[in-house]
């Protein structure tokens, strides 16, 4: 089983700035709430978590350090791979501000590199142990759009439990937890 959590609210999702790999982008009291609430209702669901991943990106282990306070685990592993989508010298703008969309010479990462990416990390994973993947809403977004499940925004702080093998192209059943 699978529990995808996208990391809490940042300073930056309050603002409307485009994130990217940016780590000037910081949980704000909202998002370190929503994370407790997470953490809280992970407990309530899962006696313990046999791995979890998460972005290396500082928002992620922000969130990370605080679920961890709530939850039992055997290991955890920081992963590049669960990175959001890299936005290069976008990162930092409104996203109100459409000229970011008409400049062709900064260089970002494209929306099927980072399904390619995302598909790659999860057909290593074993679907029968339980598994806490952090990561990010557009990142995750993307992965699930690839594999049939389309959700249109993932909030921050949200949970969405999938039980799914990659490898035996079954379709993924899916909800999305709210403490």
């Amino acid at each position: 089983m699978f529990y995808l959590l996208r990391h809490g609210e940042t300073n930056f999702n309050a603002e409307g700035l485009i994130q990217g790999h940016s780590d000037k982008s910081v949980l704000n009291d909202k998002g370190k709430m929503q994370i407790e609430n997470a953490g809280r209702l992970l407990a309530e669901k899962v006696e313990y978590f046999d791995e979890v991943y998460c972005s290396d990106i500082l928002r992620a282990k922000e969130s990370w350090e605080i679920l961890k306070e709530h939850i039992r685990y055997i290991r955890v592993s920081f992963d590049s791979v669960l990175r959001e989508q890299f936005q290069g010298c976008f990162e930092g703008l409104p996203y109100t501000d459409s000229n970011w969309l008409l400049n062709k010479s900064c260089v970002a990462e494209s929306e099927l590199d980072v399904e390619s990416r995302m598909a790659d990390f999860f057909k290593n994973l074993d679907s029968e142990k339980e598994i806490l993947i952090i990561s990010h809403g557009h990142a995750l977004k993307l992965f699930l759009s690839s594999i049939g499940v389309g959700i249109e925004k993932i909030p921050n702080g949200a949970i969405i439990k999938m039980n799914w093998n990659l490898n035996e192209n079954e379709s993924p059943v899916f909800e999305i937890l709210t403490s």
